[in-house]
């Protein structure tokens, strides 16, 4: 099973990676983890930081998790094995957008060991493959921004690892019944829903049973 590093840390240039649909990304992760109101937080693949350092800023008790040294993680492991180094539990573990970097093979081995890091919720984010010929936001005075995506799903294609995601939602044989239902041998899934303004991401919010 692969878990070595796909890119080098200057992926994470500002500039060329926090696009407008990352930030809402980014957005989304906060919002779901600020509404369970956790003291502490896993934050499983470092990334450019953004997100852990907010919680951080918050007074929340962050941790991060990376194969990729370069990085910086509080723990250097892949994710496969993480619950061999990592002998503390937290309140809330968060994992977006990296389950894809491994085989489908893989994916209820990480389930696994999210659940075994986590004493009440796991929050997951999964790349969402479809044909999105529109995308669009309406901003009016007094009133929340409205945002509006048609997106269907390219179901009957088969995903090409294409260097760095070997699957991902929506593609043939990984349906979001499927992966909800895989999910749902391991928590119980509360909700699942696209961030606003990013339907390419899409967030699953898992209780521990």
């Amino acid at each position: 099973m692969d878990s070595e590093k796909q890119v080098e840390a200057s992926h994470y240039n500002f500039e060329d990676y926090v696009t407008w649909e990352r930030w809402q990304s980014y957005y989304t992760q906060l919002r779901f983890v600020l509404r369970q109101k956790p003291k502490s937080v896993l934050v499983v693949g470092a990334g450019d930081g953004l997100v852990a350092n907010m919680l951080k800023s918050l007074g929340i008790n962050v941790k991060t998790v990376d194969v990729d040294p370069e990085l910086n993680p509080d723990y250097c492991v892949s994710i496969l094995e993480m619950s061999k180094i990592i002998r503390e539990k937290f309140d809330l573990v968060l994992c977006c957008q990296v389950l894809e970097h491994l085989p489908f093979e893989s994916f209820e081995i990480c389930l696994k060991e999210l659940k075994n890091l986590s004493l009440k919720r796991v929050i997951l984010s999964l790349p969402y493959r479809s044909f999105r010929p529109l995308n669009m936001v309406v901003k009016l005075p007094r009133v929340n921004p409205w945002f509006f995506s048609l997106s269907i799903p390219i179901w009957f294609k088969n995903f090409r690892f294409d260097g760095e995601h070997y699957w991902e939602v929506g593609a043939k044989g990984y349906s979001n019944r499927i992966i909800k239902r895989i999910l749902s041998r391991h928590f119980s899934v509360n909700s699942s829903a696209s961030a606003q303004g990013n339907p390419y991401h899409i967030f699953y919010n898992c209780h521990i049973n």
